[in-house]
């Protein structure tokens, strides 16, 4: 907008100048200057500076515009840079960790507990969420996590600079190791319950898993897991073809 309306004054004053130089013309041919109506001159006799000739009376609305945009346009800079020095300037300590905590405790509250039976009979009670965080959560977690102003967002950077080298060779069960080691430094770091570790490490696989472990999560499966969920699928694929009858299930239908 700021551009249009400069290109439309520009225009209306080269018009005025136009008209000035045909009227410089005509008065060298030997017109009268009382007809040369489009001169403008000084109180000594000499022409009016070309940058100093009066515009049209209709065109005094544009050159305000300009100008109002021009000092809005320095005011959005400048507001831009502050903001940017509050960005980049570290959070309150406090702050951080409140922040951090109350986003752990809220999807701690949507856990649901269950149970892994293990080969030898033993039994392994876990949690996870049923239905994952909001996005919105998930992105307010990373944000708070990845701050390579702080320890952990340092401590992650190197890591996924190091596992994503091709020369470097990563089991599953380092993956395991830091994330473990990570998901307690940052409980302890802030001050948090340690209740709260396996949401903290929930947080952590959620946002490196797509793009930078997957490769590396699924050799953690087990044989045993493996086998299992062979016989899922044969079952599951062995009750495709089978009718709402013959599963019991007409009546529910």
């Amino acid at each position: 907008l700021l551009n249009d309306t400069r290109l439309e004054l520009e225009k209306r004053r080269c018009d005025v100048l136009k008209e000035v130089k045909d009227n410089v013309l005509m008065l060298l041919d030997g017109k009268p200057l009382v007809e040369c109506r489009g001169l403008r001159l000084s109180e000594d006799g000499t022409l009016v500076e070309p940058e100093e000739m009066p515009l049209p009376s209709d065109v005094i609305p544009l050159k305000g515009s300009v100008e109002t945009m021009q000092m809005l346009i320095i005011e959005l800079k400048e507001s831009y840079l502050q903001a940017q020095k509050e960005e980049d300037r570290p959070p309150d300590p406090s702050e951080r960790t409140r922040r951090l905590t109350a986003l752990l405790e809220s999807a701690y509250e949507t856990r649901e507990d269950s149970r892994s039976v293990a080969p030898d009979e033993s039994q392994t009670v876990f949690y996870f969420h049923s239905n994952p965080p909001p996005h919105q959560l998930q992105r307010e977690v990373d944000s708070l996590l990845r701050d390579e102003r702080h320890a952990e967002g340092k401590l992650l950077r190197r890591w996924l600079n190091l596992i994503g080298s091709s020369q470097t060779d990563v089991s599953a069960k380092s993956v395991q190791k830091f994330l473990d080691h990570l998901s307690v430094s940052i409980l302890q770091t802030h001050n948090i319950e340690l209740r709260l570790q396996p949401t903290v490490k929930l947080f952590l696989e959620r946002m490196l898993f797509p793009s930078r472990i997957a490769p590396v999560w699924q050799a953690m499966r087990t044989s045993h897991e493996t086998e299992r969920d062979e016989i899922f699928v044969q079952k599951v694929s062995w009750m495709r073809v089978l009718s709402t009858e013959q599963l019991g299930l007409a009546k529910h239908c």
